[in-house]
């Protein structure tokens, strides 16, 4: 009897409770408002942002004017708040508020130019979320109160030039084919798989994110549709840290931590990453017409699929000021993880003359691609101009990409199919460059440096095939082989850049070597290429006004073939449907004429 009252008793305490948090959540309001410039026209593209009235330092949400210059705020607490609002070209307005129940709507706030005559006087400017430099469109994430809580896919999503679709697939500049930076340099986490690394990669530890769609001859020849560049948090005050968890409905989950502590000259900063799905379930459909019928008209898959994933990400960095002028820092990361796919399905081909068959086929596929890098990073400043620097890196990066399948094949009317397939690949490379940066006067700069990189490549192949599933497998030589792979690439640049009224002038030079040298072990066959490459660069960008910036721009990019593209393994589960790898290969080159109109509307570039 008394744990009958007691349940009564806990149950009327959580039916109040459950009252006062709707009843709280119906008190939720809102506030709208206007921005325009002294002769009251409209401003898009102004960076808002709201803070509490009893911390001006953090803000709780930020968001910009669209094209008619309104922006607004959802689901706020009653009480009294700040905004800031920011544009470039504008001095910076503050204005207090009190928000009320329901909606608020706020007068006109008007912006005055910044005054031109700034001598003698500090100014303390606030980043706005979006800035655009002559080479470059940079998202401010650290302004952005919803980094904290979000990923570096998340964060992409907001920054222009970069699209991510539902299924998290990047593209740059509307491109698939595009490199990825961290701090300034290459790392095995962003080598093989992008997509899984974004997603695992906390937003909370990103300054910024930079995105250079016509990248100049300081950087790699390849990755056709540019670069982003992720800048990490470096000036830490004490130390500070993070975990974050998401989970999904679909089944996908990670979990993410990070730690940054700074002591005297020493500064340590680090993350780790790790998620995937214990299993999701899904329908898989493709079907084939040959646009010249020849052994058969239409091919159709259709069945059940199941994905089982982890993957995991990390990175730590020590660095070391030994004074003012030169720093040192060591690095090292990890990526990697575990893709298996399992299909029950059925295939129904269609004939020109003869009747359609259908087969039914099972694959159980696994990928395997662990991967390490480790570096070191000298940079050195000058006392007569803080902008002169030289610095020279040392990285390498060693993985693997190992796939294991087994497939069956129920054949009518013909011989049955099992396959059992094996490839062991392993990935080295090895990264010195140096560069230097000479600012001159007028506006002038000179950059200049030299880099190498040196490729390790090996695939240890097998594949097994029998008709029966009562017998033995046998080797299938003419899918059995190991295969070395060296690549060697060597490239000096020079850049100059100068600044004439409005406009921006970059003029730039990339010289690549490539000199690879292939073997087919048991076949020895042999696989050899030296070439040399010229990239030029070209660039103007006039800034017309605010808003308004004009890219007028010539480069020519090099796609050289991946390990992947290389590889002579046959994936042959499918009678009908193989792949393979040629390792005679030549690159790819793209020359590319571009002209952008960067137009600030909205919360979009245009």
């Amino acid at each position: 009897m008394k744990s009958s009252r007691s349940l009564r008793s806990l149950l009327i305490l959580l039916l109040f409770c459950a009252i006062h948090v709707a009843g709280f959540a119906q008190n939720k309001a809102s506030i709208s408002g206007n921005v325009k410039d002294s002769l009251q026209k409209p401003l898009a593209f102004v960076t808002v942002s709201l803070f509490k009235q009893a911390d001006p330092v953090n803000a709780i949400k930020s968001t910009y004017t669209n094209d008619k210059g309104k922006f607004s705020f959802n689901q706020l607490d009653t009480g009294s708040y700040k905004l800031i609002i920011s544009h470039t070209g504008f001095s910076e307005r503050s204005e207090s508020i009190t928000v009320s129940e329901s909606q608020n709507e706020l007068k006109d706030l008007i912006l005055s130019p910044a005054s031109k005559t700034l001598a003698g006087v500090s100014v303390n400017a606030r980043k706005p979320l979006i800035e655009q430099t002559d080479d470059k469109i940079i998202f401010n994430a650290e302004n952005d109160p919803t980094s904290k809580s979000e990923r570096a896919i998340d964060l992409l999503r907001k920054t222009p030039f970069v699209s991510v679709d539902g299924d998290d697939n990047i593209l740059v500049n509307g491109q698939s084919n595009f490199k990825v930076l961290l701090n300034g340099r290459e790392t095995a986490m962003f080598a093989q798989n992008v997509k899984e690394a974004m997603k695992g990669f906390p937003g909370s530890l990103i300054v910024k994110i930079e995105v250079i769609t016509s990248p100049g001859a300081k950087y790699d020849g390849e990755g056709v549709g540019g670069v982003i560049n992720i800048i990490t948090k470096k000036k830490v005050a004490g130390y500070n840290g993070s975990l974050n968890l998401y989970a999904a409905t679909s089944g996908w989950n990670n979990i993410n931590a990070n730690f940054s502590v700074k002591s005297g000259k020493f500064g340590f900063t680090m993350f780790y990453g790790a998620g995937g799905t214990p299993g999701v379930n899904g329908k898989y459909f493709s079907q084939t017409i040959p646009s010249i019928a020849s052994f058969y008209t239409k091919r159709t898959i259709m069945g059940d699929r199941r994905m089982i994933n982890f993957w995991q990400n990390g990175n730590a960095e020590l660095s070391y000021e030994i004074d003012s002028l030169n720093t040192l820092s060591a690095y090292g990361n990890i990526n990697g993880g575990t893709f298996r796919t399992k299909n029950n399905q059925t295939i129904t081909t269609e004939f020109p003359s003869d009747p359609p068959t259908t087969s039914l086929y099972n694959l159980d596929n696994k990928n395997q691609f662990p991967n390490i890098s480790l570096g070191t990073d000298y940079i050195r400043k000058f006392k007569e101009n803080k902008e002169k620097e030289f610095s020279i890196r040392v990285n390498a990066e060693i993985g693997k990409s190992n796939t294991f399948s087994t497939s069956s094949q129920d054949n009518p009317g013909t011989n049955d199919r099992f396959i059992n397939n094996t490839s062991i690949a392993q990935n080295k490379q090895y990264t010195i460059q140096s560069d230097l940066i000479q600012p001159m006067k007028n506006n002038q700069k000179i950059e200049v440096g030299v880099k190498a990189i040196l490729r390790r490549a090996t695939s240890d192949f097998r594949s097994l095939i029998r008709y029966e599933s009562e017998i033995d497998f046998k080797v299938n030589p003419g899918n059995t082989d190991y295969f070395k792979y060296d690549q060697n690439v060597y490239s000096i640049y020079s850049t100059y850049s100068f600044k004439v009224k409005k406009t921006t002038f970059r003029l730039g030079l990339r010289v690549e070597n490539t000199g690879i040298d292939g073997n087919f072990v048991s076949s020895n066959t042999k696989v050899k290429q030296d070439y040399t490459t010229l990239l030029p660069n070209i660039q103007s960008t006039t800034k017309l006004s605010n808003t308004f910036t004009l890219v007028l721009s010539y480069s020519k990019r090099l796609q050289r073939p991946f390990i992947w593209n290389l590889n002579p393994f046959v994936n042959n589960n499918d009678s009908l449907n193989i792949s393979f790898g040629n390792p005679g290969l030549d690159p790819q080159t793209i020359n590319s004429v571009s002209v952008q109109t960067r137009i600030m509307k909205g919360p979009f570039f245009a």
